[in-house]
């Protein structure tokens, strides 16, 4: 009988260790999840951190160059108009010396009126020429602010785009399962089976022989 318990007893503290052990096991790998979750996820901040001061700084030149070019396209059209008042000023002073020298020459009549009308005619047409070309310049350097633009928002778009996204902690994983090991129950049942099977056999009843 005593042999019985014993290993009853034994039975139960193997599967209570057992189980033990596997909970610990079981734990200690939850825990070095977790150590790992949390380490990716401050790894993914700080390279989502680097990218926005990256994309912060790239949106700064981007800025600075469209300013630039917009500032170039200002100076051309302004170099453009100076040109243009320039030569509308040479065109009156030429006319205005026309004038002079045909009455000068002591031209009158019929053939200083052809004169001046030459002459006025050719400054038309050179003052006409000056405006046509101050004209299409405008619309051309109109176009070329525009694909400065669109320029800039292709790279603004672009830089965007590298940081859209922001990172997600994930998922914690899943609390592992804890093993119960043998009930004590159990333990009851076998140390009475136990005790049960080694009562020893009542003696045959006389009256039954």
């Amino acid at each position: 009988m005593a042999l019985g318990i014993l290993s009853a007893g034994a039975k139960f503290a193997q599967g209570s260790a057992a189980a033990s052990a596997a909970n610990e096991q079981s734990m200690r790998a939850y825990a070095q999840q977790l150590k790992i979750r949390e380490q990716q996820w401050k790894n993914s901040r700080a390279v989502y951190g680097n990218k926005l001061i990256q994309y912060k700084q790239n949106m700064q030149h981007a800025d600075r160059a469209a300013s630039r070019a917009y500032g170039a396209e200002q100076i051309r059209q302004s170099q453009a108009m100076d040109k243009a008042v320039f030569a509308n000023r040479k065109l009156d002073i030429a006319l205005a010396k026309s004038g002079g020298l045909a009455g000068a020459s002591g031209a009158s009549g019929l053939s200083a009126q052809r004169r001046d009308s030459a002459t006025e005619g050719a400054v038309v047409r050179s003052q006409a020429m000056i405006t046509q070309n101050l004209l299409q310049g405008s619309i051309n350097s109109s176009y070329r602010n525009m694909q400065i633009k669109d320029q800039l928002d292709t790279a603004r778009n672009q830089l965007f785009g590298n940081v859209a996204i922001a990172p997600i902690k994930p998922i914690a994983p899943q609390a592992p399962m804890m093993q119960s090991g043998p009930s004590p129950l159990g333990l009851g049942l076998n140390i009475g089976s136990a005790i049960i099977n080694n009562l020893p056999t009542p003696a045959p009843d006389p009256g039954t022989l």
